[in-house]
């Protein structure tokens, strides 16, 4: 096995990047691959001094196909539940970057528990404790912004006699303002 994910190290190695042809002449010709199908394309005909074209020949051997580097197999994790599922010796678990933080760390609880190597975080126990300390951090950031917002509210201004015939004042002056739109649309 580890014999045949050298050999696929090796191949991906010399894998040239296969790009559209044309698309180093030309902004507005996209980069990536798509097949020369021109009846004169030098490039389709695998000339020489022209780039290459992708074909079956890049391709991973079979038994390591979609293997991690690990040789492990890659099983995405969604919930703890999805941890009862893999096999230890021959799998190894993805943690999905749309879980939320709380369910990652009891998805790593359960993981190192059974011995599941975590593909996508190099030390797990290290990651928690730091991704903790920062939510930490965040709330007692979050805690010192509400306490400023509190001292800041002004405090409710209190009911005068004047304010309240103001107010009477414009409303009225507002309804006068509407009735004679009302007679200007009617003209």
């Amino acid at each position: 096995m580890k014999n045949i994910l050298e050999v696929r190290k090796a191949l991906k190695a010399r894998k040239p990047t296969f790009r559209q042809q044309t698309s180093h002449k030309r902004a507005r010709v996209n980069p990536g691959w798509r097949r020369s199908k021109g009846s004169d394309s030098k490039m389709r005909l695998g000339l020489k001094g022209y780039s290459r074209s992708a074909c079956i020949g890049w391709r991973s051997p079979a038994a390591v196909r979609g293997l991690h580097p690990t040789g492990l197999e890659i099983v995405t994790v969604h919930n703890p539940k999805d941890v009862e599922k893999i096999n230890p010796k021959t799998q190894g678990a993805l943690l999905s970057g749309a879980m939320g933080i709380k369910k990652q760390w009891v998805c790593i609880a359960a993981l190192q528990k059974k011995n599941i190597r975590i593909l996508n975080v190099k030390d797990a126990s290290a990651w928690v404790l730091a991704t903790k300390k920062k939510r930490e951090e965040e709330k007692a950031k979050m805690r010192a912004q509400s306490k400023v917002k509190e001292v800041k509210k002004p405090a409710p201004a209190k009911k005068t006699e004047t304010s309240t015939e103001a107010n009477q004042e414009e409303k009225k002056e507002q309804e006068r303002i509407e009735q004679e739109k009302i007679i200007t649309k009617g003209k």
